[in-house]
């Protein structure tokens, strides 16, 4: 900082009405900002520092980086909010297990030259390169595990045989996807993504691309780069998705499978990348369908097909499950987009009562939403 910009940071805190911190003065700013954590532009929690050597051979040293994101109307307290709920949860997970996080609280402004779940490749691309394994979660999911090691998860637990072979229920495909696991060839897996619940189907693949996660390397670049390709042809889509008239161009599902459809293109045009993706069991990684959770199974509860304010409230009432537990003060610290909006003027005083007094005040756990969720409704365009 030079000194102009200390005499400007120092008149706005004079004249922001707050009360002076005891021992913050112009003296020791420059200290504070000198010792204070690093934080990476990509990412709005990084806990691995400068050094960007990394140790993948080593699961315990593995850097972790969880992605999510959505349209700007899943965030900023609306009734429809779920984004809020579900990047929160995550972050709780990324803040308690030492992982990088991200969420994209704006998605549509990456592009308007495709359909905007395109976008979630770029965002993985932009930072596969900074971790070992990067995770994306989409966030109709809310994630209900935030005692689960991914690194160990992914990097050792779901890179045998037997959990990727043999779970997509596909001959088409199954005797390739996963082979590597394990294998004489001594290659290694880089892809990890769920099985589907559609097994009988022949037109699209048994995939399910809500969750999947990434090993670094040469291998994921190129995947990705040619699953984004694939989103190059507009109409591209229409090839899995024969219905797909029946939505107007700008409607949520006008586009549907999206990425997923790429990523489906790719793998099976390539074997080499298909036999190194770990096809999980459906019901490990997420529930796939919502009324498929149940506690101590999936590690997120997916939400298809459910409309926005029930995906909220039932998001919601995973996140009050674990405000109940005894983390009230870490939720509020970890939830920033929960206090936004709508809920930050209709709560303001509350805010300021119970979030910025002193850490004993902290203790009141929210209350938790009402009303029913449509559990078993399913997403009408997947087909």
């Amino acid at each position: 900082f030079g000194v102009g910009q200390l005499a400007l940071l120092w008149a706005v805190l004079r004249s922001a009405g707050c009360q002076e911190h005891p021992e913050l003065s112009v003296a020791n700013l420059h200290v504070a900002v000198d010792i204070g954590p690093w934080r990476h532009p990509r990412w709005e929690i990084w806990p691995f520092g400068h050094d960007d050597a990394r140790a993948t051979d080593s699961v315990g040293a593995a850097r972790v980086g969880i992605v999510t994101g959505g349209t700007s109307d899943l965030f900023g307290g609306g009734e429809g909010a779920y984004g809020d709920a579900t990047a929160c949860l995550l972050r709780l997970l990324a803040q308690r297990q030492g992982y990088a996080f991200y969420a994209e609280r704006a998605l549509q402004r990456l592009g308007g030259d495709r359909p905007v779940a395109w976008q979630k490749v770029k965002l993985l691309a932009e930072r596969l390169a900074d971790v070992d394994l990067v995770i994306w979660v989409d966030a109709d999911i809310a994630w209900t595990t935030p005692e689960a090691d991914l690194g160990a998860l992914f990097l050792r637990q779901l890179s045998t045989r037997a959990a990727c072979v043999g779970h997509m229920g596909q001959p088409r495909w199954e005797s390739i996807a996963g082979n590597v696991a394990e294998s004489a060839s001594g290659g290694e897996i880089f892809l990890w993504a769920s099985a589907d619940v559609r097994p009988k189907q022949q037109r699209n693949m048994n995939l399910n691309s809500a969750v999947i996660a990434l090993r670094s390397g040469a291998e994921a670049r190129r995947f990705l780069a040619a699953v984004w390709a694939e989103g190059e042809d507009l109409y591209g889509f229409t090839k899995y998705n024969p219905s797909w008239q029946k939505q107007p161009v700008g409607h949520h599902y006008w586009g549907w499978p999206f990425e997923q459809g790429g990523v489906w293109t790719v793998l099976e045009r390539d074997s080499a990348f298909l036999e190194r993706t770990c096809v999980v069991e459906v019901g490990i990684l997420h529930s796939v369908q919502y009324h498929r959770w149940r506690p101590n199974g999936p590690l997120g509860a997916h939400m298809p097909g459910m409309s926005s304010a029930d995906r909220r409230k039932a998001a919601c009432r995973h996140l009050s499950a674990f405000v109940r537990s005894g983390h009230c003060a870490e939720t509020l610290r970890q939830c920033p987009d929960l206090f936004t909006g709508r809920l930050l003027a209709a709560h303001a005083q509350g805010l300021c009562e119970h979030c910025l007094a002193p850490a004993e005040v902290v203790g009141q756990d929210p209350s938790e939403p009402s009303g029913e969720v449509a559990s078993r409704r399913q997403d009408a365009n997947v087909s």
